[in-house]
């Protein structure tokens, strides 16, 4: 009965070494995914700063080119002059 029991531990021990490693390599895992969704989330965030630009400078490429681009500056420049012209 000694001998079996004896036995048994025996084969139990290299069996908690086993669950052991695993362990460690599941918390590794665990630390790589966790890094890599948090720099898929950041890489999104930067995505959508990036598109947030793009179309920013497309809608003032259209107004460049459709060439009122400093107009309303300039009229309000002028009207400015003539007021102070009058005073």
């Amino acid at each position: 009965m000694e001998r079996n029991a004896l036995l048994i531990e025996e084969l139990k021990n290299p069996l908690k070494k086993d669950r052991a490693i695993q362990q460690r390599k599941l918390d590794k895992l665990n630390a790589k995914l966790q890094a890599t969704e948090t720099r898929a989330r950041e890489a999104e965030r930067v995505a959508e700063l990036a598109k947030t630009d793009a179309r920013d400078t497309l809608n003032h490429m259209i107004i460049y080119e459709s060439g009122t681009d400093g107009l309303q500056v300039a009229i309000a420049e002028i009207k400015e002059c003539k007021n102070q012209m009058r005073v």
